[in-house]
């Protein structure tokens, strides 16, 4: 789905959003903000934080990435355009208090940040690049790039990755009711997801953006698709064993991975 629709608005990012279908949103309700979700528990870990340096949490959504950085006694900046996204994020900020804020929140758009040139140390863009337009991502970046210091680095996540849901997911469909006699829904993305979600990656695009951009990159896989309880009894078989094996293979793994990390560092600044 590659659609240009107007930039990111309030009325499709409100707090409803954020609670009640935006990725993380059962365990943010339980703790508060206090747990991360696996694939943000590796993004942070990717970025290998400092506690000298200066973060951005860029489209920082309900803030607990960003709370979580500055539980660390990390200086991290938290910018989204939501209104409503970031009056979630204040209310992680002042967990010690209205006058002893953890991290500082701006509410600003995207596609031209409030920062002068080599600002930070190191900025997070979490399942951010699927909700804009591929003309917004391709100006995005070199704004990125313009405030990341000397040296500076991005750690990207993005989720879904079209390949498995166009055909790796349609392929294990397909297994799992030839040998196990079992229906699993053709569709995997929700009616929310399918709204939402406009410029969806996988690891030839996010290369080649990343490529345009000026961005040296390591791509990762994020882990967990095979796990899933509907292909357990697949992967018990003769036959599944052999296509689990097969789909973590190098070459075919690409189609069978739900999500995409790329951590990268501009080119021409280090």
């Amino acid at each position: 789905m590659n659609r240009e629709p107007a930039h990111p608005s309030d009325e499709l990012y409100d707090a409803n959003y954020f609670l009640s279908c935006c990725g993380g949103f059962r365990e943010f309700s339980e703790s508060q903000g206090e747990l991360l979700i696996p694939r943000l528990q590796r993004a942070l870990e990717l970025g290998a934080p400092k506690v000298n340096e200066r973060i951005l949490d860029l489209g920082c959504g309900r803030g607990e990435l960003a709370y979580q950085l500055a539980r660390r006694g990390i200086q991290v900046i938290a910018l989204d355009l939501s209104s409503e996204a970031l009056g979630l994020a204040s209310t992680l900020s002042k967990k010690h208090g209205d006058n002893d804020r953890l991290f500082q929140l701006i509410r600003a758009n995207c596609l031209s940040l409030p920062f002068g040139p080599n600002k930070f140390h190191l900025i997070y863009l979490t399942d951010v690049i699927e909700h804009l337009s591929p003309s917004t991502v391709k100006t995005v970046l070199p704004e990125i790039k313009r405030i990341l210091k000397p040296g500076g680095r991005v750690i990207i996540h993005t989720v879904p990755n079209n390949l498995y849901l166009n055909m790796g997911y349609p392929n294990l469909r397909w297994l799992v009711r030839t040998f196990n006699g079992m229906q699993l829904g053709k569709e995997v993305r929700t009616p929310e997801e399918k709204l939402r979600h406009i410029n969806e990656q996988n690891i030839y695009k996010l290369r080649w953006m990343l490529k345009q951009a000026g961005f040296d990159y390591d791509i990762k896989f994020e882990e967990g698709c095979l796990e899933s309880p509907y292909f357990e009894q697949l992967f018990k078989t003769k036959i599944g064993h052999m296509v689990e094996r097969l789909a973590k293979s190098q070459m075919l793994r690409p189609f069978f991975t739900i999500g995409l990390y790329a951590c990268a560092t501009p080119k021409n600044n280090r």
